[in-house]
């Protein structure tokens, strides 16, 4: 999940918002009706149309950095904007008079509830006669422009990069070596992983009448992927289930005897669901990754060597590597992440080793845990939080005079005037956050001339927040 919590924190109504304000249609002539012709306006850019769109069943399984320049988007949907899901396949209709569709426990709500991903791209031309520029959104969104989002404490940063924080039985499985070690991974722990799921026997290729253990076959995608066959066959098992899915079985309807182990571009659109996504990629041609999937076989090795191509192949082969990229395995430093999540390679390290036996986790396993150069002395602390960031100002004033300009928490800049017989002020400021604390406020002395305060807003989690107001004494 790459999206903060931010609805299930009551303090946290919108984000990078501009104040509540009177509703007008800026235009450079008079126009009659123009509220209710706004798109007439010279003033207005309308960007209703069709954008690109991806459904998901879940906030949560929103993995990567969709909304960054550059994001290839060729095989999203299109969706008319302003439109409704439901209306276009998407999810199903939901008539409720007064019962609750889920279980009412404010502020938290299901991980199980639907999510869209719309990107649209656009150019705007700028006017110097209207130098101020408003996205305005009628609707309860979350969005990043030009691949901006929300960012990460420097402090939570520093929490999760330090590998020493993480040196436990669970979450020391993000340092998992998954690349393969012939020393390391053998067929009897591949067996072990998958010995109650429908892949725990042998299988016959429907085209070829070959017959193999899927057992084998791990160990055999293994080798030719450089991928760890214990990942191999934890991945499978999670995407597929015990008793399998109708796109590792061969029954997708439309679609019989074509495979997808990995679901690999499996996702639903308007008129094809998952299972049918992921069969007509099994039907392309791709001689690297063994295409067309018409059987188990290359379908599991041929997926592996697509899972290993992204990440691991480019030697981020631990889940800390995927997040944090720290390694040039050819393409360079920093910038080739899997997730934006900052804790995301904790809450996988959590699945990864859920997915092991008894056996598996007995036996010989290796972990690449980095150790940096000049690190601290001591681990570097989580921050400590009630549960948000927020270091905004509700409110902010000088007794006696007014502040300008007028305050809105987004702006940290201010001044103000006082008689020359004024000799001090006292400055008033209440925070946003239940939990964040004020300092700079109370009385304060002015001398002649310009004086110039700071007020700091300090947040639940140690965020820091500068007001500067500077009181000119006449």
């Amino acid at each position: 999940m790459i999206v903060p919590r931010y609805y299930e924190d009551l303090d946290f109504l919108h984000e990078h918002t501009m104040p509540p304000r009177a509703y007008y249609i800026p235009a450079s002539r008079r126009m009659e009706d123009l509220v209710e012709h706004r798109e007439a306006s010279d003033r207005v850019q309308m960007l209703n149309g069709m954008w690109k769109f991806r459904y998901f069943e879940s906030i949560y399984d929103v993995r990567d950095a969709f909304y960054e320049s550059g994001y290839d988007t060729s095989d999203f949907d299109e969706i008319p904007v302003p439109g409704v899901w439901q209306m276009a396949g998407y999810d199903t209709h939901q008539y409720t008079n007064f019962r609750y569709p889920f279980p009412f426990d404010p502020p938290y709500v299901p991980q199980d509830i639907p999510c869209g991903a719309y990107v649209h791209t656009f150019s705007y031309a700028k006017d110097e006669k209207a130098p101020k520029v408003y996205l305005n959104f009628e609707g309860g969104y979350w969005y990043g422009l030009d691949g901006s989002w929300v960012a990460a404490s420097k402090k939570i940063i520093m929490y999760y990069l330090d590998p020493r924080n993480f040196l436990d039985d669970t979450y020391i499985f993000m340092f998992e070596n998954l690349s393969y070690n012939p020393s390391v991974h053998n067929i009897n722990g591949v067996k072990a992983i998958l010995s109650d799921t429908f892949m725990s026997g042998n299988y016959t290729c429907p085209d070829t009448k070959q017959t193999y253990s899927y057992a084998q076959t791990f160990m055999d995608a293994a080798k030719k992927s450089g991928v760890s066959p214990y990942h191999l066959a934890s991945r499978c098992r999670n995407e597929q289930g015990v008793n399998g899915a109708p796109q590792s079985l061969g029954t997708v309807p439309g679609y019989e005897n074509y495979f997808n182990f990995f679901d690999i571009q499996a996702y639903a659109t308007s008129t094809m669901t998952a299972a049918q996504m992921g069969c007509k990629y099994a039907m392309t041609t791709n001689p690297t990754y063994l295409l067309p999937w018409t059987n188990q076989y290359k379908s599991i090795v041929g997926g592996s060597i697509f899972v290993g191509t992204g990440y691991i192949s480019k030697e981020q082969d631990t889940l800390y590597l995927q997040k944090f990229d720290v390694v040039d395995g050819g393409n360079g430093l920093y910038y080739h992440q899997y997730m934006t999540c900052v804790f995301g390679q904790a809450n996988e390290a959590v699945s990864l080793k859920n997915a092991y036996s008894s056996s598996v986790l007995n036996s010989a396993m290796e972990f690449k845990i980095p150790v940096y150069q000049n690190m601290p002395e001591q681990r570097c602390a989580k921050p400590t939080s009630s549960g948000d960031n927020n270091n905004y100002l509700k409110s902010f004033s000088v007794s006696g005079t007014t502040i300008s300009p007028t305050f809105n928490k987004f702006t940290t800049t201010y001044t103000a005037t006082v008689d020359s017989n004024v000799s001090s002020a006292v400055i008033n400021a209440q925070t946003l956050g239940n939990y964040a604390t004020v300092s700079g406020t109370g009385k304060v002395n002015l001398s002649v001339g310009e004086n110039s305060f700071n007020i700091v807003c300090t947040a639940a989690s140690g965020a820091t927040r500068t007001y500067t107001i500077k009181i000119t004494r006449k």
